[in-house]
């Protein structure tokens, strides 16, 4: 599991010492301990033994005493008032991390939140999830999802405003959506903002109050962020034929939740890799595309510690469209204009550049390997290849960015630049998710180098002494992705 997701209702409860003595409880146990990311509470902040800026604070104390400083607070209140009052609850609560805010609130509203909250994630409700949807379209005009479209894009246009330079560019941070609503809301909102599900109901479960509802792992898998779970987690269905104890529905979700093919979408580029499981740091050495003279006519290729396997977000459609849609957005503000054709460097730039094009509504060519030699891993040498186009065409005068998934050596945009010339092309741009430059080039021989991460990673000839003594005891991985599994064994066994 790579990160936790499940968000824990606590509602109900009639005192603020019972509430603490339950999430101490709660959270004691490893099973829950390893999925839950906050604890929620809304009626739990108007306990008459403890107000509710005390037991904010009586909560993250808490945390703290029990390891769990990776556990937050979600103070889901819904606010919705005036201006004026939307500020004064800053004044007295600190320390959630998320807060929820209904539609009610105007786009100052929003902004008085954010100013009043600066480091709480700001949660926008629009739909309950207990509404049904014939009733939702009655009352509002509108199916649950473009409802949830319909107040986003007002506010957000009512919030830009108003808004200042220094003040946060978005009026929120989260959707709370049923998991029906997420996959239309993640494509029309361009994977803006996170998503918090609640109507978390898997099939060992009765159904509840919920309307609109999903298992845990479709939820994931459509792109939920966090999932709201009550009973779930801490009854189980003694209804059930055989009953499901609470014990034994935590390890079918923690099963629900391993299996799911879910990716968690991260602003930060490397998060999101590492998130999919596609960064690797340890001792055994990765060999890079890039090659160097090694004497004698011989070439071999760079090493280093830290490969990015782009492939984990590429095969994932929600990241791979994530990605791509940020890097679409940057090629066009660079250039100005829109290019004519993208062509992919095979083969970690296919699925980024095909979504590329898909994005900026312009042709896409592929470029296919041509082998020319195998690897040879007792000399050091990985594969030998050129590329060649013959599925599609190329046109004179054509302006083509090229894209790849990591640029360093610019290896393979040697070999691209130079076959789309041939066709009387022009090469306008490099377009890659990271550029790992050692020292980072921002153009290639003139040519622009348009990346969304550019961070340094050295890489070394396989005989520096620098790396001699790792080289000789961990070896070298001349196949970091047919290797990644091993490699994963390594990075978690910290060697």
């Amino acid at each position: 599991m790579k990160k936790k997701c499940g968000i824990l209702p606590l509602d109900g409860i009639k005192s603020g010492v019972v509430l603490l003595q339950m999430v101490r409880d709660f959270l004691s146990n490893p099973s829950m301990a390893k999925v839950i990311s906050h604890i929620k509470i809304n009626d739990g902040a108007h306990m008459e033994d403890m107000p509710g800026p005390v037991i904010v604070q009586k909560l993250r104390d808490l945390f703290l005493e029990l390891g769990l400083g990776d556990v937050g607070i979600m103070l889901d209140l819904k606010l919705g008032d005036t201006v004026g009052t939307l500020a004064n609850y800053g004044i007295h609560y600190s320390g959630q991390d998320i807060l929820t805010i209904s539609t009610i609130s105007s786009g100052e509203g929003f902004l008085a939140v954010r100013r009043a909250f600066p480091n709480t994630k700001i949660a926008l409700v629009s739909v309950l999830t207990d509404m049904k949807t014939d009733v939702c379209r009655k009352r509002h005009g509108h199916f649950p999802d473009t409802k949830i479209l319909n107040d986003i894009r007002n506010i957000e246009e009512e919030y830009a405003g108003c808004r200042e330079d220094a003040d946060p560019l978005t009026p929120f941070d989260l959707i709370v959506s049923s998991p029906h609503e997420l996959e239309f809301l993640g494509y029309n909102l361009q994977h803006r903002y996170g998503f918090v599900v609640p109507g978390i109901r898997d099939k060992w479960m009765a159904s509840g109050q919920q309307k609109r509802f999903t298992g845990v792992r479709e939820a994931l898998e459509l792109g939920a962020t966090y999932v709201v779970m009550g009973a779930q987690m801490t009854k189980g269905n003694p209804k059930a034929e055989p009953l499901v104890s609470a014990e034994e529905s935590r390890r079918m979700t923690i099963g629900e939740i391993e299996m799911a093919e879910a990716v968690f979408l991260d602003p930060n580029l490397m998060q999101t890799l590492y998130n999919c499981g596609g960064f690797y740091e340890g001792r055994r050495l990765v060999a890079y595309a890039g090659k160097y003279d090694a004497g004698g006519g011989e070439e071999r290729n760079y090493v280093g510690y830290i490969y990015a396997n782009f492939a984990k977000i590429d095969e994932h459609p929600v990241a791979c469209d994530f990605v791509t849609m940020q890097l679409a957005k940057k090629i066009r503000e660079t250039l100005g204009y829109k290019p004519d054709v993208i062509v992919p460097a095979p083969m970690g730039g296919l699925w980024f550049g095909a979504d590329i094009a898909r994005h900026l509504h312009c042709r896409r060519v592929m470029a296919e390997k041509k082998i020319l030699a195998l690897e040879d891993k007792s000399n050091g040498q990985k594969e030998k290849s050129t590329f060649i186009i013959k599925r599609h065409d190329i046109r004179p005068g054509d302006k083509i960015v090229l894209s790849e998934d990591v640029c360093h050596n610019f290896s393979s945009t040697n070999k691209l630049v130079g076959l789309v010339e041939s066709r009387g092309a022009e090469v306008v741009a490099i377009a890659c998710c990271l550029n790992r430059s050692t020292i980072i080039k921002t153009d290639w021989h003139g040519i622009p180098v348009i990346a969304l991460e550019e961070r340094p990673i050295d890489q070394y000839k396989q005989d520096d002494p620098r790396i001699a003594e790792d080289v000789a005891v961990h070896g070298i991985s001349f196949d970091p992705k047919g290797d990644w599994d091993k490699l994963m064994k390594i990075m978690e066994n910290g060697i």
